[in-house]
């Protein structure tokens, strides 16, 4: 048997302390699959792991920070470890990115938001060089885009939310980002992390909050913990983002731009859903953030 003091943890082996007191970004090159999420486990398993913000790793290719998200989940188990993908389609489509891809990304999103407000180990979040680079809602607008659910929560407000952040409304809850409204109950599946969750109101407060079975639809365990609901879209039509959109347009293209089909479309579509709309984010939103900004 081999001397723990002669053989390090590969954490203490390539510095992790050193690191530590150094924060920022660090590159870990000519390791072999899996060293790599050995020596994150070991970062996170140290104390001062409890800094504020997310670790960001960013792979080289989707199958990579697929492959790092399965390891990291066998090297460090109790680790909360969020995926942020490049968009699923080319720029400027007609069609928005697929709506899991768009939830996982907001599930990164709201944990990296959320890691500094409250006192926990750091999360980590697993991007693409591709996903690292692509331009992100401001973080003041990302961080209106969650909602804690906790006994007490009116009922009002969890509806507003729902409308608000593109989540669809259903007969019977079968997919992320789906809801239904049946009586007093209300059945919500969460965009990203948690189970589906029935939410029991007595009047307009919430009373119960349970996790439910989406094949017989029967109650399961109570949960006991508030829990963060992300949006389900990156981006949703609002009125002051729709006026937003035409003082940029107009600005740019003038008078004779609103002959275009965007131009039109923005201006007939109902609030909500508009296929297309995170491609035109930066004329909604006067300044762009990246995942950069979002992991301060």
């Amino acid at each position: 048997m081999s001397d723990s003091t002669s053989n390090p943890p590969m954490a203490q082996k390539f510095g992790v302390q050193k690191l530590l007191r150094r924060p920022g970004r660090a590159q870990m090159a000519h390791m072999l699959p899996g060293r790599d999420a050995q020596f994150l486990a070991e970062l996170l398993a140290t104390e001062d792991a409890l800094q504020p913000g997310p670790l960001l790793y960013i792979a080289a290719s989707h199958a990579r920070m697929q492959f790092m998200r399965e390891a990291l989940g066998f090297f460090a188990p109790q680790a909360h470890i969020s995926c942020f993908p490049a968009w699923d389609c080319l720029p400027y489509e007609t069609r928005s990115p697929a709506r899991a891809v768009m939830a996982e990304r907001m599930g990164a999103l709201t944990a990296a938001t959320m890691a500094a407000a409250v006192q926990a180990r750091r999360p980590v979040i697993l991007t693409t060089a591709a996903a690292s680079v692509q331009k992100l809602a401001p973080r003041a607008y990302l961080r209106a885009q969650s909602l804690r659910l906790a006994l007490g929560c009116k009922r009002a407000d969890v509806l507003q939310f729902l409308q608000a952040s593109g989540y669809r409304r259903v007969g019977w809850v079968q997919a992320r980002g789906e809801y239904a409204v049946r009586g007093g109950l209300l059945d919500v599946f969460a965009a990203a992390g948690a189970p589906p969750l029935r939410l029991d109101f007595f009047g307009e407060k919430l009373e119960s909050l349970r996790a439910f079975a989406l094949d017989s639809q029967r109650n399961q365990s109570e949960q006991r913990d508030p829990v963060q609901l992300s949006a389900a879209q990156e981006v949703t039509l609002t009125p002051s983002l729709r006026e937003a959109f035409q003082r940029s347009w107009r600005r740019r293209f003038g008078i004779s731009g609103q002959d275009s089909a965007l131009w039109r479309g923005v201006a007939a579509a109902e609030e909500g859903e508009l296929e297309g709309l995170e491609f035109y984010m930066p004329l909604c939103f006067a300044q762009m953030d990246s995942l950069f900004a979002q992991n301060k």
